[in-house]
């Protein structure tokens, strides 16, 4: 299995030579519900998937010849309306349906955020439905690409050669809005707003990959594995600098993190030293980097002596620093 601190490292040019279902598999790894599905049964699964769309592509190619117009005389809409055909109506992938209008305080779990359960139940949502048909359309040769909306992803058959539009992904066959759609829906957003973000962006190799962090950040922040969930959404930030609100979470995920520490212990005035190797731990700038380590190692002492006896004093030493060093090695 990949592992997805090394796909950092990558170049957009290195990322695009991998499977994107596979990079969405390494970002979830060791998140609850998605055991047991490994590379080579994405592989199979999705490899059989695109043999089937490409079967029927051949096979329903006189329709297209006999009556172009149902296409908008456009041959790149024809296969991607088939593919989408295939994969709603042939293969049966689809929406969640507890998940279409969800309750207030409805959980969407990692399995269902990233593409498990689309390989194993062949149900998926907006985050996942999109990239299994990118991967597959992968498959066939076709210029596929992820986009964002403000909290919905589609896919774009985006040819620098030629056209492009949008591919909405979870309604059951093929249906493609304009940029303008996405501005209203699901949530409405100002051009303006957008501008900062990737909204409306076709992603590149890198942006996909951090938008595949920013999940597994979002459900390792509601695990309370506060270290890990600010680790990959400060990835997220640097493999996306042209999207603002990955920082900017950043932030408020650090700033809530120190203040639930120093609820249950408070602030000494003390000076902490740590040696850290060169290139170790997550990108973050100096201001950031103090808080994240004391809010870990504060953390740490908190679980090491949440048993203490009631009434007994908690050294200095075991509570959130005040100012802390770091020495790269």
């Amino acid at each position: 299995m990949m592992q997805w601190r090394q796909l950092t490292n990558q170049t957009d040019e290195q990322l695009a030579r991998l499977d994107v279902a596979e990079v969405n598999l390494a970002c979830a790894v060791g998140l609850p519900r998605t055991e047991g599905v490994e590379e080579a049964f994405c592989r199979q699964t999705l490899d059989g998937w695109a043999g089937r769309a490409s079967a029927a592509m051949r096979q329903w190619e006189g329709d297209y010849r006999q009556q172009p117009e149902r296409f908008e005389h456009s041959w790149p809409r024809y296969l991607a309306m088939t593919l989408l055909t295939v994969l709603n109506r042939h293969i049966g992938i689809g929406y969640h349906p507890h998940l279409k209008v969800p309750e207030p305080d409805a959980v969407f779990h990692p399995d269902q955020t990233f593409i498990h359960s689309l390989l194993t139940e062949k149900l998926g949502t907006c985050a996942s439905m999109p990239v299994v048909v990118v991967a597959v359309g992968r498959r066939m040769g076709f210029p596929l690409r992820l986009v964002s909306s403000i909290e919905h992803m589609f896919a774009r058959w985006d040819d620098p050669d030629g056209e492009r539009f949008n591919i909405e992904c979870t309604c059951g066959g093929f249906l493609s809005h304009s940029d303008e759609h996405y501005l209203t829906w699901p949530r409405s957003v100002s051009r303006e707003k957008a501008e900062g973000t990737v909204c409306l962006d076709s992603f590149s190799p890198r942006e996909e990959l951090a938008s595949f962090l920013g999940n597994r950040s979002c459900h390792l922040w509601q695990l309370e594995q506060r270290g890990e969930a600010i680790e990959a959404m400060a990835y997220a930030a640097q493999l996306a600098p042209r999207s603002r609100p990955y920082a900017e979470r950043v932030d408020r995920m650090l700033g809530c993190w120190h203040y639930r520490l120093t609820l249950r212990v408070p602030v000494a005035f003390y000076e902490m030293t740590l040696n850290i190797d060169e290139g170790e731990g997550p990108p973050l700038s100096p201001r950031q980097e103090h808080t994240y380590y004391a809010c870990r190692f504060a953390e740490h002492w908190i679980e090491r002596y949440q048993r203490v006896p009631s009434g007994k004093v908690v050294s200095p030493a075991h509570r959130v620093p005040d100012h802390v060093v770091i020495r790269r090695g």
